[in-house]
């Protein structure tokens, strides 16, 4: 077992462990949501970045005395862990307003701790704003200081903070390369090591998978190759299925995949601009996925299909749908559109995938 496959192994065990032990070493672990949230700004404030962590157990008692049905299911079940007290280590979490669940989770955490019903941490609201004009950029940069101000950053230290997290999105990058070239262990790897890498200690993250990286690939595995669209998923119960059925999961393209940070970031000048700029051309948000997701779909080489899996809850995504099914279409690309799933991946969905990676392999 490599070193990358060992700390993801014990990551995933329990992935609140490094940032536990960050905070009783006397650090501050501040939590975010999303990657609308920019890591960069954690960084820069001397904390450790947890992204916050669900179960996929689809329990969550606490959370539905509070929430309606439709909210997203893994900040669902974050919230229901945060309402038990099991990230009270942490300094305080900041959500984006750019999705709505978690903007709503904003607005809940601090009415009850204000009220007194649960002591914390505080939420605060990063607004990341998408429209493509020069007012819409300002108010992303002013965004940007105001919360490096709550929590303690400056520019000197964002910019060392933009050089290590621009090394985080090349190694992201040498992954999915490695990926679209089947040359990643199955079982769901490169799900399991982006999932990792939102709870690991960052730096011990980056040094197991540049070392995994500068070993020698493995052989390209054989089989239908498959772009995995849409929803981000509950784990790598997907990308198994998919292999089961004969296929490889040699793309995937959602808010949490390879390309979560954008593109690095040119240094020079004022980081805060550099930042606000890259965030708001570049970072992709539920509400302006559908052109990524269209743009991805054309850059992956030699794909035999794509998987487009949107959940139930995930209604912004839906109106990308046909723009996605049409972009497949025309390209004479094989499309699985799978809208209105559960979360969970029903046996339904399973048999869904496995028939169409099955029909793939025949052709």
């Amino acid at each position: 077992m490599s070193r990358l496959e060992a700390l993801v192994a014990a990551t995933l065990a329990d992935p609140l462990a490094a940032a536990r032990a960050h905070a009783a070493g006397g650090g501050r672990v501040i939590g975010y949501y999303t990657c609308n949230v920019p890591v960069e700004l954690i960084l820069a404030a001397g904390a450790f970045p947890l992204h916050l962590p669900h179960r996929t157990d689809g329990r969550t008692p606490r959370a539905d005395h509070y929430m309606e049905p439709l909210f997203d299911r893994a900040l669902r079940s974050a919230f229901d862990r945060w309402l038990a007290g099991e990230f009270a280590f942490v300094d305080s979490v900041v959500l984006p307003r750019s999705q709505d669940s978690a903007q709503r989770v904003y607005y809940y955490m601090t009415e009850l701790i204000r009220t007194g019903e649960i002591p914390g941490p505080p939420a605060r609201l990063f607004d990341l704003l998408k429209v493509p004009r020069a007012a819409s950029e300002s108010y992303t940069l002013r965004s940007a200081r105001s919360i490096a101000a709550d929590l303690g950053a400056t520019p000197e230290q964002l910019a060392g903070a933009i050089e290590r997290m621009n090394v985080r999105r090349n190694l992201l990058t040498g992954l999915a390369r490695h990926a679209a070239a089947a040359r990643t262990p199955g079982g769901g790897f490169v799900s399991r090591v982006l999932t990792a890498g939102l709870y690991a200690e960052p730096q011990a993250f980056d040094d197991a998978l540049a070392e995994w990286l500068n070993t020698p690939a493995a052989s390209a595995r054989r089989g239908p190759r498959i772009a995995l669209l849409g929803s981000t998923p509950p784990d790598e119960r997907l990308h198994r299925t998919i292999e089961e059925g004969g296929g490889v999961v040699t793309g995937e393209h959602h808010l949490l995949g390879p390309v979560r940070h954008g593109p690095a970031i040119t240094a020079g000048g004022d980081p805060f601009v550099a930042l606000a700029r890259s965030y708001h051309a570049h970072v992709a948000t539920v509400r302006d996925f559908g052109k990524p997701l269209i743009e991805a779909l054309a850059g992956w080489p030699n794909l035999d299909g794509a998987i487009m899996w949107l959940t139930e809850e995930d209604d912004a995504l839906a109106w990308q749908a046909p723009g996605l099914v049409r972009a497949a279409r025309d390209a004479g690309l094989p499309l699985l559109a799978l809208t209105r799933q559960d979360w969970l991946v029903t046996e339904s969905s399973r048999t869904s995938v496995l028939e169409y990676v099955g029909r793939l392999c025949e052709r």
